[in-house]
Formats: structure tokens, C-alpha cells, sequence
């Protein structure tokens, strides 16, 4: 009988040696990474246009006779292998057609292209002017719209003419609303004048002479001297409508993909041994619920793989509340509520 014991454990620690040998060599080649769920969620955006004789004196705002406004928006989602603009750098087609005279056909066409090369997730146009108080030209309409966007394009570009004005414009570009994995809940951007470089007029009015060649973008300040001056002109203000769908803290899933397996095992090896790994829940984490996140914490979820080992039930009272005292946190977003 003794025998057959020890002859059991040798198994075992011969199978747990292998399996580690394994999981290591998967951590060092980066071949297993996490499998975190793709996820889709929905935004509002709204543009308030604050453009007015109070917050731009001295000529810095036309008139409400020359029906001042933001005019037709562009933009899209995209992901950090494409820039449609950048201030120190020329406007592409579609930005330049944008600046000039307000309308984004052009934009639309290269966001279609970034979305055929797998770079952009979607184009949303808007085909109505945003006009600040005082201005009720037919064209003004909504300043509120919604929209989806992936984890994969985490990234927004947004942009409007000032109108009229010869290639002055507002907007943001790759503005984030994904960082280190969490969608950010709300997003509010001052918008401040850009030029976009391709006419030389200083009037309020559309075209003029243009530069030869073209000059780059640049944000507009008391310096560089157009008559629209640097002032705020408004705010774009995203919120975050939906959440994925969420789902309950459960101990040794590191990764929060709703199982635990041998890639949480790699996660977790990940964070100890210095890749960048952001962990929603670190209690999920901490495998063996002894309050510490380290290297046991894997060993401790090998063995429950391979072997009877039970991992500790979570004990949750609330959303990221565990009976269980300790310092380790749990964001609400992946939890039950």
C-alpha cells in the first residue's frame, strides 16, 4: 500500500511538474494570451455651440446676421493605426474639403477605406448645423446623437466647420474613450478653433486666395491672428449609455472571461512577472483567497485544474464586496449588480 501512495504522488508531482513546465513556457513565448470578450458599447455625444458676442467679443464672432454655426459634423471610430488629422500636419482630402465649405463626403470616404483595411469600425455623418443661441437658420438641428463602438476602435475623430469662416474648424482626433480596458463613463472636450491651413483670407466668409502649398493644421491662438481669436466655442460631452453585460465575480477567473482555465493561469503570470496586464477584479485573482495577489495564486489555479483542489467560493455579498477581509478591490463593471 505504501508503495501504490507514493507511487501516486510521484504521478501527480511529475503531472504538476509537466503542466508547469508548460504554463511557463506559454507565459515566456507570449503564445496564450487572455481571452477577454470583445465588447460593444453605446455612447451619447452632445455638442453644445457657446459661440457668441459675450464669449467672443471685439469681432471675434460675426453676427447673427452671417448665421454662425457649427456645420455638418464627421467622424467616426477608429483604432490607433489611422489619424484622419493632426495639428502640424496638412489636411488630408476629406479634411480639407470639411474645413472649407462644410461638408464631409470626402471624410466619409476615407473613414470607408480605414474601415476596409480593418483600421475604422464605423463612420457616422451628420448632416444638420448645431447653431449657437440666437441663430435659427432651416439648416440647424439636433446637437445630440448615439452611437456603438468596439473595443477594437476604441478611438473617436470628430470634427464641424465654423461657419462661415474660410477653413476654420472645431473638433477632436483619436480621442480615447477606452482606457486600460474600462470604457471612460463621460468625456467632455472644450472646443477650441483650428485652422486648417489651405486659405489665406481672414474674413467671415467661405474660401478666399489659397496657401501654395498648403499649410499644416494648427490650433488657433491671439498669436497666429485669425479674427475668430482662441476662445472656447462649445463642448462636446460623451457618455456612456450601456455597459457589457455583466457577470459575476468568480475566483481564479483573472482574466474575466467568464471560465477559469490555463489562460488565467498566464494572466496572472503575466502581471506578477511585469507585462502589462489591468485586472478588473483583482479578488478574481487572488485564487487561493489568501488576500495577496503572487505567484501562488497561479499555483494554486494549476492545481485546481489538474487535480480535486476546490478553489474558494467568492462568499460575495454585494457587487465586489467578498466576506473574505482584505485590501484587494473589484471594479462594479464586472461584477453582478
Amino acid at each position: 500500500m505504501p508503495h501504490r501512495r507514493d507511487a501516486l504522488n510521484s504521478g501527480i508531482r511529475i503531472r504538476f511538474r509537466a503542466i508547469g513546465i508548460a504554463a511557463f513556457a506559454l507565459f515566456a513565448s507570449g503564445s496564450l494570451g487572455s481571452s477577454v470578450h470583445a465588447q460593444t458599447v453605446r455612447y451619447r455625444v452632445v455638442i453644445e455651440n457657446t459661440w457668441s458676442e459675450e464669449t467672443h467679443p471685439n469681432g471675434a464672432f460675426p453676427g447673427v446676421e452671417y448665421d454662425p454655426h457649427f456645420s455638418w459634423f464627421g467622424g467616426g471610430t477608429h483604432n490607433d493605426q489611422v489619424a484622419f488629422w493632426e495639428v502640424g500636419k496638412p489636411t488630408s482630402p476629406g479634411m480639407t474639403q470639411m474645413a472649407e465649405d462644410g461638408r464631409t463626403y470626402e471624410l466619409e470616404s476615407e473613414f470607408d477605406t480605414a474601415i476596409g483595411a480593418g483600421r475604422a469600425g464605423s463612420f457616422f455623418p451628420w448632416r444638420n448645423w448645431v447653431c449657437p443661441v440666437g441663430v435659427s437658420h432651416v439648416s440647424c438641428g439636433t446637437n445630440t446623437r448615439e452611437f456603438e463602438i468596439h473595443e477594437d476602435f476604441p478611438l473617436v475623430t470628430l470634427v464641424s466647420m465654423l461657419g462661415p469662416s474660410p477653413d476654420w474648424f472645431v473638433g477632436v482626433a483619436g480621442l480615447p474613450l477606452r482606457e486600460n480596458d474600462r470604457w471612460r463613463r463621460q468625456v467632455v472636450v472644450d472646443l477650441h478653433p483650428y485652422d486648417g491651413g489651405t486659405r489665406s483670407r481672414n474674413v467671415w466668409a467661405l474660401f478666399g486666395p489659397r496657401h501654395e502649398p498648403p499649410r499644416p493644421i494648427e490650433l488657433i491662438t491671439t498669436e497666429s491672428g485669425q479674427l475668430v481669436g482662441p476662445g472656447k466655442m462649445g463642448t462636446f460631452t460623451f457618455t456612456l449609455l450601456t455597459l457589457p453585460p455583466a457577470r459575476a465575480f468568480r475566483r481564479g477567473d483573472c482574466n474575466d472571461d467568464g471560465t477559469v482555465d490555463i489562460s488565467d493561469v498566464i494572466f496572472s503570470l503575466d502581471a506578477q512577472f511585469g507585462r502589462e496586464r489591468h485586472r478588473r477584479c483583482n479578488k478574481s485573482c487572488d485564487s487561493n483567497d489568501d488576500g495577496v495577489l503572487d505567484v501562488s495564486d497561479a499555483v494554486h489555479t494549476i492545481l485546481a485544474l489538474f487535480s480535486d483542489l476546490v478553489i474558494p467560493t467568492p462568499g460575495v455579498v454585494d457587487c465586489g464586496e467578498d466576506l473574505t477581509e482584505d485590501e484587494l478591490d473589484c471594479e462594479a463593471t464586472t461584477c453582478a449588480e
